[in-house]
């Protein structure tokens, strides 16, 4: 992983990293794969090279700003589960009553008349980096640590197409999103807390397409070149009871600029060490909304 530097860096200095800017991806697609490519000579699981940049990070909660999924791609949100956290076990399956929850929570806040769940992932800052090893775990991931969007418009299409192939026509004639909620499972958040950029921020030309390969699908992604105006935010200290809404996909801005079409995120690290905590645990369960 390449570095690069900045003049100021302080307090709400944060690492964070983008896709590198080579020429290879001038001719080859970034790609990531969790399928061990044995039969392959020379095969990697991954083309993707990243550099890491110290960028400003600011506190949402020190802003009176209320920032919405239309607006900027993402919102903070005052959400208890009455799931005990102890059942929330990273080798098993999410619990049923969270699901519903979450389903419930999606059709209020959005105004939604069909939610559909289509996976999750535990996020453990302990778990190992080996992308192999998500065959093995394939629900249980470090902090993703590459700011990234998890679909692309088409990425989004596919995944409607994929998990609701007998009813998708006629939804998608209404409004689409794909919506992510985020939630932590330890507080307060310290370590690799999750960071947001607002989508207003963003250029088009920062989105670059990736093929994310699986051994049950192949979807696309985008990941990000670093620009100096993106503008980054995080929740200081996030509680168990707090949600982030994360916009992955929006149908109705592809024909209103005004609205966001997602949120760009990625954990990170601080520039200066806040001194020891708590490994970050976290779940993040990602779903197809029509309004």
């Amino acid at each position: 992983m390449e570095s690069e530097q900045s003049p100021a860096l302080g307090d709400s200095t944060g690492i964070l990293s983008y896709l590198s800017r080579l020429d290879l991806y001038k001719s080859e697609k970034p790609y990531r794969c969790s399928i061990d490519p044995w039969h392959v000579p020379n095969g990697k699981v991954s083309n993707i090279v990243t550099t890491a940049c110290p960028v400003e990070i600011n506190n949402i909660r020190d802003h009176e700003v209320h920032f919405t999924t239309d607006i900027h791609g993402f919102e903070l949100w005052e959400h208890a589960t009455s799931v005990p956290l102890e059942d929330f076990k990273q080798d098993e399956e999410v619990p049923a009553k969270y699901l519903s929850e979450c389903e419930a929570l999606l059709k209020g806040h959005f105004r939604a008349f069909r939610v559909h769940v289509f996976n999750h992932t535990y996020r453990n800052a302990e778990a190992s980096r080996d992308l192999r090893s998500s065959l093995e775990e394939p629900r249980l991931l470090p902090p993703a640590l590459l700011a990234h969007v998890d679909q692309t418009e088409n990425g989004a299409r596919m995944r409607a197409m994929h998990h609701l192939p007998t009813e998708v026509l006629p939804l998608l004639k209404s409004r689409f999103r794909i919506i992510n909620i985020w939630r932590p499972l330890i507080s307060p958040v310290q370590d690799h807390a999750l960071a947001v950029c607002d989508y207003r921020s963003t250029d088009r030309a920062d989105y670059v397409a990736t093929d994310i390969v699986s051994p049950s699908y192949q979807g696309e992604q985008y990941t990000m070149y670093h620009n100096e105006n993106h503008r980054w935010w995080y929740a200081d200290s996030m509680r168990e009871d707090e949600i982030v809404f994360l916009k992955c996909y929006d149908s109705l801005a592809e024909n209103d600029p005004s609205i966001a079409r997602n949120c760009p995120h990625s954990s990170f690290e601080w520039y200066k060490s806040r001194g020891v905590s708590k490994p970050r645990r976290s779940i993040e369960i990602r779903a197809l909304v029509f309004s």
